[in-house]
């Protein structure tokens, strides 16, 4: 199980690969600039807009080509 996310839409740009929980993507370098992401199939995957699993959270299932129709472009930490 793992998710690759991008700072840029259309799986573009800057991108990064998890296999776990990361409680603080400032620490990673990428703390409110992804703007797609991919998952394996079945995978599902909770992200939020603060640091430390706060703030609005929703769980993502499938690949997600621009985050700005979920409004969590540039917002997960």
């Amino acid at each position: 199980m793992s998710i690759t996310v991008f700072r840029d839409s259309n799986y573009r740009g800057q991108q990064q690969t998890f296999s776990g929980e990361v409680a603080n993507l400032r620490n990673v370098g990428m703390n409110d600039a992804i703007s797609s992401l991919r998952m394996g199939r079945g995978d599902r995957w909770e992200v939020c807009e603060d640091a430390n699993f706060r703030g609005r959270c929703e769980v993502i299932s499938g690949d997600e080509r621009d985050l700005q129709a979920r409004r969590l472009n540039d917002r997960i930490s």
